[in-house]
Parts: structure tokens; sequence; C-alpha cells
């Protein structure tokens, strides 16, 4: 009987499918994305321009303030390897299937190392060598201003109370709205609203609180003469649940329609790949072909002003 082979045309085709996906409904409303041409790339964050005051006979010149912020590539890769054998003929649908998720890692990847600068924003430094997640914020003459927030919810006035690691719809709505609030709070460094046009906003919650969260999001009432606080705020507001999320009672928002983003995702060149086929010396050795990715990428804080982390408690 003779034995045919999936042939790497079609591996090929199937590495091609593998590319158009996966769609991130995340990252990108929060990732500044960055060519990177060098291990270290260096960005420059700027301040606010002057705003109009009254003429009082001289012309007042400011200038920009700026902030560094240095970014270091890091090197990434990943293998698959499929035996000879698996290439038969009538596997070319489930090699598809392999190909496409194990593409999928690249972009995946990015949620992973987002997720960790997210976890350890309230020890990880911002600009200003604060924590990206702090209470103490300062640059320029914002005055001191928090990102961070511990919000008892049994203070709402809520008519079905919850706990912090399972608070009421209503509660959520709450939360939700306090997020709202500190971000059209915040302030550039010449002490003006940073975000009083804002009119989306990203809710990133654990898997547990997700449910929770985007029924609050979503409700227009809470029963008889209880509108939701919600109503109103902002055009839109979208909750993202976070598998990798490791929290229990913490959750945090971003203002998601900004020219300031809170991260910075940075690629060196594109990804790479090599497909070492059944006609390879590796194969020929080995009985396997090999699909080879390497990334050269790296993820960092860039504006705390536009995230705010929330902390839930009841006492």
């Amino acid at each position: 009987m003779a034995t045919y082979y999936l042939q790497d045309s079609a591996i090929h085709s199937a590495i091609a499918l593998g590319e158009e996906g996966p769609r991130d409904l995340w990252v990108p409303d929060i990732c500044m994305p960055a060519e990177s041409d060098r291990p270290i790339e260096e960005y420059i964050l700027l301040g606010s321009v002057p705003g109009f005051e009254k003429w009082e006979g001289r012309r007042r010149r400011e200038r920009i303030r700026q902030a560094k912020i240095l970014v270091v590539n890091e090197d990434y890769d990943a293998t698959l390897a499929i035996r000879k054998n698996d290439l038969r003929r009538g596997k070319g649908a489930a090699l598809n299937l392999l190909i496409n998720r194990f593409w999928a890692k690249s972009e995946i990847h990015w949620r992973k190392l987002v997720t960790t600068l997210i976890e350890d924003g309230e020890t990880g430094l911002a600009y200003d060598g604060k924590a990206f997640f702090a209470t103490d914020h300062e640059w320029g003459d914002s005055g001191a201003q928090s990102n961070l927030l511990t919000i008892n919810i049994a203070d709402y006035p809520a008519e079905v109370h919850g706990t912090a690691p399972l608070p009421s719809i209503e509660e959520a709505a709450f939360v939700m709205m306090d997020i709202i609030n500190a971000l059209l709070g915040l302030v550039d460094d010449k002490g003006e609203p940073m975000n009083e046009d804002m009119q989306k906003v990203l809710i990133m919650t654990p898997t547990s609180l997700t449910g929770i969260f985007r029924t609050a999001a979503t409700a227009e009432t809470f029963g008889p003469g209880k509108p939701n606080p919600l109503n109103g705020m902002v055009d839109e507001i979208r909750v993202a649940g976070n598998p990798r999320l490791t929290w229990t009672t913490d959750i945090c928002g971003f203002r998601a329609d900004a020219q300031n983003f809170p991260f910075i995702k940075q690629s060196l060149d594109e990804v790479e790949q090599e497909y070492l086929g059944l006609d390879s010396e590796h194969c020929k050795k080995e009985k396997e072909v090999l699909y080879i990715v390497d990334a050269s990428r790296q993820v960092a804080y860039l504006d705390p002003r536009v995230a705010i982390k929330v902390k839930m408690t009841v006492s």
C-alpha cells in the first residue's frame, strides 16, 4: 500500500491561515504599538501644551515637560515538532487546527506579558518613579493624585449587598462609576483634566467577576426608581474578563479612546518563521518536521493617568 504525506505547500497554507488570528479584544485598546530596530528603545512621554490665559501684556513661554522610558527587548521562541507519520493523508484538517493554535500563541503571548504588567502594577515603576498603581503620583503642577482606590463596597446605597469576592450587581455598577469618576478626576502636568473628553472605558476583571460586571454595565435599572448609576456617563463601557488575572477582589479600568496608552507593546521587526519540512536534513534524521517561530518583543508601563485599579473590601 502506498503512503501519502501532506505536502509542504499544504502546511504553508495552514500557517497562512493561522496568521489571520486570533483577534485580540483588549490589548490594542490599552497598548501603544511600537516598532523597534535595536535592543533598547527610548521613549519620551510629553507633558501637556500650554492652555489659553488672559493676555497680560507679555508672552508667557512654557516648555513641554518630558519623561524618559527605556524598553529593553527580550527574545522569545516556540518550536512545533510534527512527526512525519502524522503527516499522512487524512490528517490535514487536524494539522490546520494544530498550526492555527500554534500561531495564535504568538498573539496570545502579548496578553500574557501585559497581564503580568497589570498584576505587578503596585510594585512596577512608572515614569515618575512611583508604582504604576499608586496613591501619590505627581508630575509638574498636577499635585498628588491616586490611580489606586480601596473601596468599601458595603458603603454603597445598594439594596442588595455582597462580598468583596462576590459583590452584588448593583455594587459592581457603583464600583465602575467610581472608576470612571476617578479617571475623569486625574489631571495632567498643568493641572488640567486629563480625561475630560473620555467616552470609552475598558473594565478588566478576573473571570470570577466578569459576569457580574458585564451585567452591571448593561442593566438599565436595578428595580423601580433605581436607575443604573452608569447610565449616560460615557458612550461605551466594555468589560473584558481576563483568565490570567489571579485577583479575587480587585479589578481595573482603562481609558480606551485616548492617544495616551497605559502600556507600550514593542516589537523588534516581525515575527520570524522557519519551516524545516519533509525535504530537510532534520526530517531525514529525526523523522519529524519543525515549525519555528522567533520574536523579540517587550511591554512596559507608559502612562498611569489613564488607568485605575480598585481593591474591593467589606467592613
